[in-house]
């Protein structure tokens, strides 16, 4: 399984530099498509295991999956591509609750991110072309936050 999450992990980064060089969707779409393989082929891994952590593999597989589809859908437009990485991240911290149940340490490490998400998105150096999107702008930072707080 190691062998697989490298050759997988090396054909992700070999495909998103081919990208780079060239900026085809088509190919950026095929990098994201390395990566949700590799997480439902990890998925069904952890599903024959038996393991614990079963429904943890299912919410990041199926956010990988979503992810992969937001990857190219935000290279033609932005507010679906963007509510749909918002979705994967949902599906991430979803995901680390059944990996480790939601608690105050969790709240801790969550709320300076939050702070920071708020304030930096406050700055004056940001136009955001109305209240709306910079009310999207906040809610996908304490999405973000909330993730990265659980990763912690």
């Amino acid at each position: 399984m190691k062998i697989f999450n490298v050759a997988a992990a090396a054909a992700t980064i070999a495909v998103m530099i081919l990208y780079i060089l060239n900026g085809q969707l088509l190919i950026k779409g095929a990098a994201s498509l390395c990566f949700a393989i590799m997480a439902c082929v990890n998925m069904i891994y952890a599903l024959r295991c038996g393991g614990s952590d079963r429904r943890f593999a299912v919410f990041v597989a199926v956010g990988h999956v979503i992810s992969m589809g937001a990857d190219v859908v935000l290279n033609l437009t932005f507010i679906p591509g963007a509510a749909m990485f918002a979705a994967a991240h949902v599906c991430y911290i979803i995901g680390y609750c059944f990996h480790m149940r939601f608690g105050m340490r969790d709240v801790l490490c969550t709320l300076p991110f939050i702070a920071f998400a708020i304030i930096f998105i406050k700055l004056p150096i940001f136009d955001f072309g109305g209240m709306s999107m910079e009310i999207l702008c906040i809610i996908y930072g304490v999405i973000i936050s909330l993730m990265v707080g659980k990763a912690f």
